[in-house]
C-alpha cells in the first residue's frame, strides 16, 4: 500500500513538473514573440533623455538634467516636479485621467545628473506640458492626420535599410500609416517598425531613433 502511494505521488510530482515545464516554455515563447513584435521597449539603462510612445499613443519622458544639490535635493525636485504636473492637471485637464503623471524622480549614480520619468496621456499633452519650458513638441498619428494639421510642409525622409529619399507628396502616399514628428532631442522609442527617418537622425542598436544630431524637426515614418 504505501509503495502504491509512492508511486502515485511520484506520478503527481511529475505531472506537476510537466505542467511547469510548459508554463516556463509557453513564457519564453511569448517573451521571444514580443520581442519581434515591434512594440516599444524603452532604455535598458537612463543615460540621457529618451521617449517611449505606446501604440495607444502614452508617452514615457524619461528626462535627464543636472541635479544642482546647492539649490535642491533629489526630494526637493520630486515635489517641484509632482506641484508642476498637479498644477497642469488641474488647468487643462477635463476628465477624470490625469494629463501627466511624475512616476520616479532618481539620481544616475556618479554623474551628478537626475532622471526624471514622466507618463504622458497623449503625445498632445507631452507637447504642451513640455512646451511650457523648451521647444520640445510630439506629434504621433496617422500620415493623413498629420497632413490636415499641416505638419508634413517640407517634410523628407529617407530608407533606413537604403537610403531611397521619400518627399513630402510621396510621404502623404501613405495616409494610413503612423508617423512620430518631434522637435525634442532625445532617443525615441517607437510602437511599431521604422522604416523611414529624416535627415540627421539616426537609427540606434536597440531600435530606438536617436534626434540628438537633428536640425529642426524629426520625422519617423513606422511601418
Amino acid at each position: 500500500m504505501e509503495n502504491k502511494e509512492s508511486v502515485a505521488r511520484e506520478a503527481d510530482r511529475e505531472c506537476v513538473m510537466r505542467r511547469a515545464g510548459k508554463l516556463v516554455a509557453g513564457l519564453c515563447l511569448a517573451a521571444l514573440l514580443c520581442a519581434g513584435c515591434g512594440q516599444e521597449q524603452g532604455p535598458a539603462t537612463v543615460k540621457e533623455n529618451a521617449l517611449v510612445i505606446s501604440d495607444k499613443g502614452e508617452v514615457t519622458a524619461f528626462v535627464v538634467g543636472e541635479l544642482d544639490r546647492s539649490y535642491y535635493d533629489r526630494e526637493e525636485l520630486a515635489n517641484m516636479a509632482r506641484a508642476e504636473a498637479d498644477a497642469f492637471n488641474e488647468r487643462y485637464k477635463t476628465g477624470e485621467q490625469a494629463l501627466v503623471s511624475v512616476e520616479q524622480v532618481e539620481p544616475l549614480e556618479e554623474t551628478g545628473k537626475v532622471v526624471v520619468t514622466y507618463h504622458f496621456d497623449s503625445a498632445d499633452s507631452y507637447s504642451q506640458f513640455m512646451g511650457q519650458y523648451e521647444d520640445s513638441s510630439l506629434f504621433y498619428g496617422t500620415v493623413a492626420e498629420a497632413a490636415s494639421r499641416g505638419y508634413l510642409s517640407g517634410a523628407g525622409l529617407a530608407d533606413v535599410k537604403d537610403g531611397t529619399s521619400l518627399t513630402e507628396e510621396g510621404l502623404k502616399q501613405h495616409g494610413e500609416r503612423y508617423l512620430v514628428i518631434t522637435s525634442a532631442k532625445a532617443s525615441v522609442y517607437c510602437p511599431a517598425k521604422v522604416t523611414h527617418v529624416s535627415k540627421g537622425a539616426a537609427m540606434n542598436e536597440d531600435n530606438s531613433v536617436g534626434t540628438f544630431q537633428a536640425e529642426g524637426t524629426v520625422y519617423i515614418l513606422l511601418k
